[in-house]
């Protein structure tokens, strides 16, 4: 039915350098907004432009994923031929038709429940997606696109972030974030929204209308979401209205920073759907006019052993992030915490501090501070770095020899020889060592605990192969020692077990065992034949 159709399609995709001075200008008619599982009709109405007007295709597209119906009957004329594919409708008309006959192509488009809000456009603007074809006569086949509508709406939530145009370096403020339930049944509601990279956020329940249920704030991405009642959620056109607060750190760069983020929800049980956040999406980082503290690391840690040496120097990098010039100056109160130099000036360049931890004579534990920076005129002065000590206690070290054992027995033989491990303390303190093996019985220690302040201990190390068969084998031995710096070590331990004897050789032929057998036999009996031989030659001479 369609071969008309398809040649018609064919020759559609060729240029068409024919001018009329008349065209049948077909027009697309669509409604304003459709909801989700609704089926609703199109029409494009068009025009005979001359007499002869035979051969007419409509070929239409509707969004992907949507499905269309059409029927003869729902054509103005009825239509000769008609077929929907997926999202695809082709009517068509033989004719002849008179010059001003007028007709309608309607077809009807179901929109699926998971269709995407918002705008979606059916096609017209491309010679391949929505166009009429006809022939005027025999001249043909003319080619025009569909105009008229091409955008059908489907109710959106139509997130909107606002945001202040511009910001300065430590500062905290305010992002807003708007929408509204597009139909009822509007549940499961969640945003999420990220900030410029290195920018911290905080969020609140009670900052958002309706308040939010659960909310977080991950370094730079605020999450907040809304679950509605249940079976019910939110009814159309409720309003949200998400708030969180954005700190811009003391060294952002000036310039313009974006931010990225989306909506999601389900209407009823259907979903999730997704937005993504329009409206605002950069704000700029303008400089201060005064001095700004800025400075690397936000904290120090160090680490130590009680009695040992004093962990290394750290460095901590001050400068200014605003204007004119920072007069910068630091203070501790703990005795054994110390800067070198206690003090600078920046106009932006990153002055270093070296930060100095002694030891000497404090005991176990966890020890705080705070190195205090502070800068006359500096509109954020002072800023304060937390500095931590941990003084561990002196422990002991698993030290042992050799790193790995290995044994080798024959099948069915005897046992393979004894092989001593050695175990010893390489730190402080006395290290109480125990040993186990994953063996699955072949292997024995003997001891397999002890101590050592220092002193080497001998573990003797046996194999029974008892049972065996020929083959690869490894085990590990584990020594751990509660309290040792390093434990638990491992010790690798292999044993192969050789075939009890070579193969046998090929077997010997039936005579040969015979002949090794009787041997001497036959060489005595050959010798006394010989001898009578002679004898009785000896004889008849005489």
């Amino acid at each position: 039915m369609f071969v008309t159709i398809v040649a018609l399609l064919a020759v559609a995709l060729m240029p068409v350098d024919m001018a009329l001075a008349q065209q049948a200008n077909p027009g697309r008619t669509l409604p304003d907004t459709v909801e989700r599982g609704e089926t609703f009709t199109v029409v494009v109405s068009f025009t005979a432009p001359v007499d002869n007007f035979n051969s007419i295709g409509i070929t239409d597209l509707a969004p992907a994923g949507w499905n269309v119906t059409v029927d003869t009957t729902w054509c103005t004329p009825n239509a000769y031929a008609v077929e929907a594919r997926g999202n695809k409708p082709e009517i068509l008309w033989s004719g002849p038709f008179s010059n001003g006959t007028s007709f309608t192509a309607l077809y009807k488009v179901t929109v699926p429940v998971t269709a995407t809000p918002g705008v979606n456009t059916f096609p017209y603007n491309d010679c391949s997606e929505g166009w009429l074809e006809y022939y005027l006569g025999e001249e043909g086949p003319f080619l025009e696109n569909i105009t008229g509508d091409s955008q059908v709406e489907l109710p959106a939530a139509n997130p909107d972030r606002v945001l202040p145009d511009s910001v300065q370096g430590g500062k905290t403020f305010d992002v807003t974030v708007t929408f509204t339930a597009p139909v009822d049944n509007f549940n499961a509601v969640g945003l999420t929204d990220i900030a410029p990279a290195g920018w911290d956020v905080t969020v609140d329940k009670t900052w958002c209308t309706p308040n939010a249920d659960a909310v977080e704030a991950t370094d730079n991405k605020a999450e907040i979401a809304w679950h509605g009642e249940p079976e019910v959620g939110f009814d159309k056109d409720t309003s949200f209205s998400a708030l969180y607060r954005v700190t811009v750190p003391d060294d952002a760069s000036a310039g313009i920073h974006t931010f990225d983020g989306f909506l999601e929800y389900y209407l009823a049980s259907e979903g999730p759907y997704r937005e993504d956040i329009t409206g605002d999406s950069e704000v700029e980082v303008t400089v201060s006019a005064t001095p700004l503290i800025s400075c690397s690391p936000k904290s120090l840690s160090f680490s130590a052993t009680q009695g040992g040496s004093n962990p290394a120097d750290q460095t901590l990098e001050i400068w200014n992030a605003g204007g004119g010039t920072l007069s910068w100056s630091v203070t501790d109160g703990a005795a054994w915490l110390s800067e070198n130099p206690t003090g600078g000036s920046s106009t932006g360049e990153h002055d270093t501090v070296a930060v100095s931890v002694d030891i000497t004579g404090m005991s176990t534990g966890d020890y705080s501070a705070k190195i205090t920076i502070t800068a006359g005129g500096a509109s954020n002065s002072p800023q304060k770095v937390p500095v931590s000590l941990h003084i561990g206690s002196p422990a002991p070290k698993i030290s042992f020899s050799p790193e790995s054992l290995s044994f080798t027995a024959v099948e069915g033989g005897s046992n393979p020889a004894n092989e001593t491990l050695e175990i010893w303390n390489s730190g402080v303190e006395t290290l109480h060592w125990t040993l186990s093996d994953d063996a699955a019985g072949w292997l024995s220690e003997s001891p397999t605990s002890g101590s050592s302040m220092s002193e080497r201990d001998t573990v003797v190390l046996s194999v029974d192969t008892t049972g065996m068969s020929t083959g690869n084998y490894s085990a590990n031995i584990t020594i751990t020692a509660d309290g040792a710096s390093n434990s638990p070590q491992v010790v690798v331990v292999g044993l192969y077990i050789a075939s009890a004897s070579p193969p046998s050789p090929p077997p010997p032929s039936s005579v040969q065992p015979w002949l090794n057998r009787y041997w001497w036999t036959i060489v005595a009996g050959i010798g006394a034949v010989v001898l009578l031989v002679y004898l009785l030659r000896r004889r008849r001479g005489a």
